[in-house]
């Protein structure tokens, strides 16, 4: 179970994830409101003949979407979690080095105070919190292809298949810290 003092340490990973998550999400919608404000603008190119292209930037999408998934599943299997609970949580690792100078005391007593289960949920969350944008910046890769499509072919139904897949997965990935960090602190202790 998370104590008051791992929830206070998180609390900001935890916001910065869900801004990060909102911001990626926000721009997949975006690319849809671009494509579709270009096209009825007579603003896209509406170029013939890409058919070649098309089916070039529709591999390319799955393959990120793919990329995503696959990166994904793997930072959080069972076994790579277990892989960095079984990191060393010294103070130095905790505080991003912060302790070599002592330019942060009280952020350092406080790390102090934490459990063994708490300091390594924190090592944790931080490892995880890289493999989330890392995914979410693959799963705005594959509207982004899209909205090339849909610019360049000047159809904006071109950019659905890629932007319905592109949100799927933001909503899959919706970031979940405080339910990683319980799981790595009963992992952990057990």
């Amino acid at each position: 179970m998370m104590t008051p003092q791992l929830k206070r340490l998180i609390r900001s990973a935890v916001i910065v994830e869900y801004a990060v998550w909102a911001v990626i999400t926000g721009s997949v919608l975006f690319y849809f409101v671009l494509a579709y404000v270009l096209e009825k603008g007579g603003m896209s190119a509406g170029l013939q003949g890409i058919g070649a292209m098309e089916a070039v930037l529709y591999a390319a999408a799955a393959a990120a979407a793919a990329a995503s998934v696959l990166y994904r599943r793997h930072c959080y299997s069972h076994e790579r979690i277990l892989s960095i609970l079984r990191k060393d949580a010294d103070i130095d690792t905790l505080s991003g080095g912060l302790g070599a100078d002592g330019a942060d005391s009280e952020r350092i007593a406080f790390l102090r105070t934490l459990g063994e289960s708490e300091k390594r949920a924190f090592i944790l969350l931080s490892e995880l919190q890289k493999t989330s944008i890392i995914s979410l910046v693959l799963n705005e890769m594959v509207v982004m292809l899209g909205f090339v499509l849909a610019f360049l072919s000047g159809d904006f139904v071109k950019i659905i298949p890629f932007g319905v897949v592109s949100l799927l997965l933001n909503i899959w990935m919706f970031p979940r810290p405080e339910s990683v960090a319980e799981r790595a602190c009963g992992l952990y202790s057990s």
